[in-house]
């Protein structure tokens, strides 16, 4: 699989079927992504870096806590509340994909466009105090990792770092609280990437 990632020319990820909610999730999702410059947000995202838990935004606590309630009232908290971000195996089709689509029915979106929204969101979510918004919008946490995770290879790719252990240690910390239905393909996927980080670090 880690072959058939990394050599197609475009990885499709199928989020979830057509939906009144999912149309929505992916309108504001792409019209928040057109904005997110205005945010504080670079245009390095999926480009290659090392990025926070948290990434700063340029966005007051007010201007947060409206932003938070406009994302859950289009449904993205039903977006990312979606099982595959949390699957095991989804580490290394975002990983190694050349171009990565985002699709919900016939909604779609590129990865960039999708990366930039999710950046500007955890970074709104953390100046929102505990309470509904931040539990209703709890699924940004793995797909926030989704995306430092395609960035953080991209690094290693760019500069060639060849520190294996390193790249296993990161790989190893998202396949831990990853879901899969038998714990036996969480094994299997560590090695899978385990392969990938060493086939990264001898420039395959």
């Amino acid at each position: 699989m880690a072959d058939i990632y990394s050599k197609a020319k475009r990885v499709q990820a199928w989020l979830a079927p057509a939906s009144k909610y999912m149309t929505e999730a992916m309108k504001f999702m792409a019209r928040l992504a057109s904005k997110a410059e205005s945010f504080g947000i670079s245009d390095k995202v999926d480009q290659p870096r090392w990025l926070p838990d948290f990434p700063s935004v340029n966005i007051c606590d007010d201007g947060a806590q409206n932003l938070i309630y406009d994302a859950i009232k289009a449904h993205v908290d039903y977006l990312v509340s979606r099982s595959w971000f949390n699957r095991v195996w989804i580490v290394q089709e975002v990983s190694l994909a050349a171009e990565l689509i985002v699709s919900c029915g016939h909604s779609t979106m590129d990865w960039t466009a999708f990366a930039r929204a999710l950046e500007t969101l955890r970074g709104a979510l953390r100046q929102v105090p505990l309470g509904e918004e931040r539990l209703r919008l709890e699924g940004l946490k793995p797909a926030w990792e989704l995306v430092r995770q395609r960035d953080v290879f991209q690094l290693f790719d760019r500069y060639g770092d060849r520190n294996h252990h390193l790249m296993t240690n990161i790989l190893g910390k998202q396949m831990r609280n990853r879901d899969c239905s038998d714990d036996r393909d969480r094994v299997y996927a560590m090695l899978a990437n385990d392969e990938i980080s060493i086939s990264h670090n001898a420039g395959l």
